[in-house]
């Protein structure tokens, strides 16, 4: 929760600046093209804004995001819980998720004189790289889901509370043995000491009666 919050204060810093200093705004972008005699004008309407470091910016800060995504891909991937450990879907999905970023921002720069190639690059790489990271994390989890029933989680951690409580009942029966014959021998220590008093305090009352002899 805490490292959300963080990346939501970070995008916060990012896009509230940009939103105040240098709004995005809508130009007219006229081109022409002649045929023959004719002069045809394309005229369309491009959102921008006048500095061109805000995109640069934003898009730093997302691949910092796919980097830390990668490196906790990478944390996890000892998880020996097959449920929890989605490194190799996660690392899929990210590889996924650079591939067609670094593909398609070049190719939607190149073509921003053509709005619909612009707008179909620009719609595929956002539309597969949405859907292939649900499918690939999140579908799995929906599947094992329907197969185990909707108190599969709960069944899960009983099962594995379960395994640790027999894996816990020899240790907790050996240390009440121990403790048994830990107190058994107190007990028999204890009788041997109160011997031994009696043993003391009776020759003590002995060397008595023979120092007061005539």
């Amino acid at each position: 929760m805490l490292i959300i919050t963080v990346m939501l204060i970070i995008d916060t810093i990012i896009l509230l600046p940009w939103s105040i200093v240098d709004p995005l705004t809508v130009r007219q972008v006229n081109t022409e093209e002649e045929f023959d005699d004719t002069v045809i004008t394309y005229r369309r309407l491009n959102c921008s804004s006048k500095k061109t470091y805000w995109f640069p910016i934003l898009a730093t800060y997302k691949g910092l995001q796919l980097i830390y995504g990668a490196f906790l891909a990478w944390e996890i991937r000892n998880v020996k819980i097959p449920e929890l450990n989605d490194s190799k879907l996660i690392a899929f999905s990210i590889y996924t998720v650079t591939v067609l970023c670094v593909i398609g921002v070049p190719m939607v720069m190149l073509q921003d004189n053509l709005p619909d190639i612009s707008y179909i690059i620009t719609s595929f790489v956002i539309i597969t790289s949405t859907t292939v990271t649900i499918s690939f994390v999140f579908l799995p989890k929906l599947i094992q889901m329907k197969k185990v029933g909707p108190g599969g989680d709960i069944q899960l951690g009983a099962s594995t509370r379960n395994e640790n409580d027999s894996s816990s009942q020899p240790q907790t029966s050996s240390s009440h043995t121990e403790i048994t014959k830990l107190k058994t021998l107190l007990a028999q220590k204890e009788a041997e000491n109160e011997a031994l008093v009696t043993e003391i305090q009776t020759l003590k009352d002995a060397s008595g009666l023979r120092s007061h002899a005539p």
